[in-house]
């Protein structure tokens, strides 16, 4: 179910830091015609400050995708001691509680990472992730029993273990790459820590950690009538709580911020016949009027970035109920 966040305000606004720093990627391409770019980062006010890829997709999705410093095929020393190789994993140039700050607003999280072994033993390798636990390369989150999920990939078989067998064959031969397999609330990657690494080679790559949060669109409603601010009633998912209008011409003014499709006006047990639906500010490409093209109390209108609608009622009854306005997708 899509979520809608409503605002009944006579006036909206929006906090940025700055017309050039943003919080998130969700208020960078929300305060830029949805535009994908580089935009400066800041997730916490006195934190660091990073140039971050923010894609926005047409699935009205906004995607934060962060660089780290293990992207390239990086050897693992060698070492006899359990767990005594530990390489952590810097992103961008945020500390801890900036990445934590940022994770809010990031939405679902994934990330890749290549593992390559010529012959060292890996009895002694394990994963820290963000969420402060541990996992080797057996995992258990139910994605995938290997960590890297190529051989669940070719093989479309979740259960698949690794092979050859990472943890029970002393001097494993094996290269794999693929998505971590572990929940998206665990990631991302933060540190590795290796042991036993010296009769062989051991090298690794970390992917860019991609988070996708879907885009809330913010409606408000303005009636241009005396309706002692009743307009939650129409917005409250409830076609048994209605508005009654004792007029036979009224209409109301309808602000969008956000991509939708289609407008949804009804009531409760019938099609409102006389109504039209108007853009206030119809795209180059419109069909010449701004009028939304309506299929009985559906409206599809031209897909825009801050619409401005005109619901105008007309030749009614003196009373007239009304019990939802939607915004569909």
């Amino acid at each position: 179910m899509q979520l809608i966040t409503l605002i009944f305000l006579l006036v909206s606004f929006s906090v940025i830091y700055s017309s050039t720093v943003y919080r998130s990627c969700l208020d960078a391409v929300n305060d830029n015609n949805f535009t994908t770019d580089t935009y400066s980062i800041q997730p916490r006010i006195g934190g660091a400050t990073s140039q971050v890829y923010c894609q926005f997709t047409s699935n009205f999705e906004v995607t934060t995708i962060l660089d780290n410093n293990k992207e390239t095929l990086t050897s693992l020393a060698k070492t006899q001691a359990a767990y005594g190789i530990k390489v952590n994993i810097q992103y961008e140039n945020f500390d801890d509680s900036d990445l934590t700050e940022l994770l809010k607003a990031a939405g679902v999280c994934q990330q890749t990472m290549r593992f390559v072994n010529r012959k060292a033993a890996n009895w002694h390798n394990r994963f820290l992730f963000w969420d402060g636990s541990y996992t080797s390369f057996i995992a258990n989150d139910g994605i995938c029993n290997c960590l890297i999920t190529q051989i669940c990939e070719q093989t479309n078989i979740l259960t698949k273990p690794c092979y050859p067998s990472i943890e029970t064959q002393s001097h494993p031969v094996f290269d794999f790459t693929g998505r971590i397999a572990v929940l998206p609330q665990r990631l991302p990657l933060k540190r590795i820590e290796a042991g036993d690494t010296n009769d062989g080679t051991n090298k690794f790559s970390i992917g860019k950690l991609k988070c996708t949060r879907k885009m809330l669109i913010s409606k408000k409603l303005i009636f241009d009538n005396k309706c002692q601010n009743r307009e939650e009633i129409l917005t409250d998912g409830n076609l048994q709580t209605c508005l009654t209008f004792k007029q036979n011409e009224f209409g109301f003014k309808l602000k969008i911020q956000g991509h939708f499709r289609f407008l949804n006006i009804s009531n409760s047990n019938s099609v409102l016949d006389n109504i039209f639906v108007q853009s206030l500010k119809p795209l180059e490409n419109d069909n010449g009027d701004g009028n939304c093209l309506r299929q009985g109390n559906l409206f599809k209108c031209s897909i825009s970035l801050i619409g401005e609608y005109i619901l105008y009622f007309y030749n009614m009854t003196l009373e007239t109920e009304i019990c939802e306005v939607e915004v569909l997708e």
